[in-house]
């Protein structure tokens, strides 16, 4: 097994990164233009630009119709927005296990759990 710390190992490692095969720029761009009918450069911004147009007119809109007060921004309306609680309490008694702290015939405290009945109140909202 070669040693990755020698320094052969490190010199080829080296020529094969620099004799990495990279296509030519000229060859790139006739390629995409050919296969795409564009190229790489123009493609970003051919998508970019009518996001951005889009983007800035739904925030021109949001802006004029929170001034105008209307829309998500607005400041005014006198009515505040309260969901309805249509909510009951019921008093709910179950049997459950209970645990009990007991004292042990060596004096030490163990928890003992036994059936017992148990009250909680159960708020129902419908």
């Amino acid at each position: 097994m070669t040693d990755p710390e020698d320094p052969d190992v490190e010199l080829v490692e080296r020529l094969l990164v620099a004799a990495r095969p990279v296509p030519d720029e000229a060859f790139v761009s006739h390629t995409e233009r050919r296969l795409l009918g564009r190229s790489r450069a123009s493609s970003s911004w051919h998508m970019v630009r009518p996001a951005l147009a889009i983007s800035g007119a739904f925030a021109v809109v949001v802006v004029i119709a929170s001034l105008a007060g209307a829309g998500p921004l607005s400041t005014g309306g006198t009515e505040d927005v309260r969901a309805r609680q249509d909510c009951t309490v019921t008093t709910v008694t179950r049997t459950q296990p209970v645990g009990t702290i007991v004292q042990g015939s060596d004096g030490e405290p163990t928890i003992v759990r036994r059936d017992g009945e148990v009250t909680r109140d159960d708020r129902r909202c419908r």
